[in-house]
């Protein structure tokens, strides 16, 4: 009597197949992988001199412009929020708007209640 389940085994793959398979795998191992374009830009001098001539260049500017304006800032109307803290902090010379959203930061908690208290 035969195995019923026989039937079901998986097919088996030709045994050139393996072969052409395996010539092809050594084939591509000896040619290597193929560099990604940021590849070449990475190892590639001058891509890498170009870049940091770039970064440098664009650093010169900014700091050229900063100087050229006298800053970049414009101390905000008195009546406004901040105002108060900006006048005085114009006064002893300093000049930032930076990152604080165009107002110069300050700890003190009587302009902040100052402040809030003109807007209300």
């Amino acid at each position: 009597m035969s195995e019923p389940l026989g039937r079901f085994e998986p097919p088996h793959a030709p045994a050139e197949l393996r072969a052409r398979v395996l010539a092809q795998a050594l084939r591509a191992i000896e040619v290597g992988a193929r560099p990604t374009p940021s590849d070449r830009i990475w190892y590639s001098t001058g891509w890498r001199l170009a870049w940091t001539a770039a970064l440098a260049l664009f650093v010169l500017l900014d700091v050229l412009v900063t100087r050229s304006t006298g800053g970049l800032a414009v101390a905000p109307a008195a009546n406004t929020a901040g105002g108060e803290t900006a006048a005085a902090a114009s006064a002893i010379g300093l000049r930032g708007r930076g990152w604080m959203g165009g107002s110069v930061a300050a700890n003190d908690e009587n302009a902040t209640r100052g402040a809030i208290g003109e807007a209300l």
